[in-house]
């Protein structure tokens, strides 16, 4: 048997192979201190996108419905970039941009 029928041509079937995270939901969010209910329900957070950069700015996810939620993740949102995240929640996706200048992002989510 070749390796070449493997997807990831190493000849091991049960290794990982890398997978686009293609399609989901998205919203565009650019708001100081002020928090976003992106998502009621369980879901994934698949990435996040800085459109554009803030000034000492930082997004904050929360697995709820308030900053009274779980702490999925805080990222600084001082330059434009692509996070991937793959994060799970399961009350739902609140989210709150903090800091100077506020970033101007995308939020990828299922």
């Amino acid at each position: 048997m070749s390796n070449q029928s493997y997807p990831n041509r190493i000849g091991n079937p049960l290794a990982a192979v890398p997978v686009w995270d293609a399609g989901g939901l998205f919203v565009n969010y650019a708001a100081d201190n002020a928090g976003v209910q992106i998502k009621l329900g369980a879901g994934v957070l698949q990435r996040l996108v800085i459109d554009t950069a803030g000034v000492t700015s930082q997004v904050v996810f929360y697995d709820g419905t308030s900053t009274g939620g779980i702490v999925i993740g805080t990222y600084s949102t001082l330059a434009q970039t692509s996070v991937p995240i793959g994060a799970q929640f399961v009350t739902g996706l609140f989210a709150v941009i903090t800091g100077g200048t506020p970033a101007n992002i995308t939020i990828i989510y299922h």
